[in-house]
């Protein structure tokens, strides 16, 4: 689902996971929010940079040799 406006956390949703874009006209960046609901409460989510991701390798590096492209 994409909306600039509902998040979806109404009683009736079990669950869902929301990333918030935000962007500043003169930034060529975009900052993603992470928001979890749980059917009654949305709490902030955990940094997709945090330690509890596992970091994945760049194009064209030895970590990345024999993995499958992601597009052709």
């Amino acid at each position: 689902m994409t909306s600039e406006r509902e998040w979806a956390c109404y009683p009736q949703v079990p669950g869902i996971a929301i990333a918030q874009l935000s962007r500043i006209d003169e930034v060529a960046a975009v900052l993603v929010t992470r928001w979890e609901w749980d059917g009654a409460r949305r709490r902030r989510g955990s940094d997709p940079a945090g330690p509890e991701y596992q970091q994945i390798p760049r194009p064209g590096t030895e970590a990345d040799a024999g993995a499958e492209p992601l597009w052709n």
